[in-house]
């Protein structure tokens, strides 16, 4: 997960400079925040998807395993970036109140469909 967690923080490092133009401690620290939150997030849909996949590479070749992916794990392991995500850039002033619930959702709905699409081309 080292690597998860150093490619989200370089990513939030890049977005951050091209957004502020500038690093500050506030913007760092929401970077490594976001970055854990997304390690976590790995984390928690490895362990989801070994919990009702089984251990391995989820072969995905049944309608329990498919539902069990597409609508248990890629959306439940989803919360957790979007949720911490959303509350380190509210905490530090990044966004706006108004508009969490649009951010929270964009987020969720982007690491969902991430997750549905890309994790099924991994598994091959």
């Amino acid at each position: 997960m080292p690597a998860v967690f150093l490619g989200a923080l370089v990513n939030n490092l890049f977005i951050t400079l091209q957004t502020a133009g500038q690093l500050h401690g506030n913007t760092f620290t929401c970077a490594v925040l976001i970055a854990m939150a997304g390690t976590l997030q790995a984390v928690a849909a490895a362990r989801l998807s070994q919990k009702w996949l089984g251990p391995g590479v989820p072969a995905l070749d049944g309608p329990r395993g498919i539902l069990a992916f597409f609508l248990l794990t890629a959306p439940l392991a989803s919360l957790i970036a979007a949720t911490l995500g959303v509350a380190c850039l509210w905490w530090f002033a990044m966004t706006p109140t108004e508009l969490l619930a649009a951010v929270w959702l964009n987020w969720w709905v982007g690491d969902s469909l991430g997750v549905i699409i890309i994790g099924p081309l991994m598994f091959c």
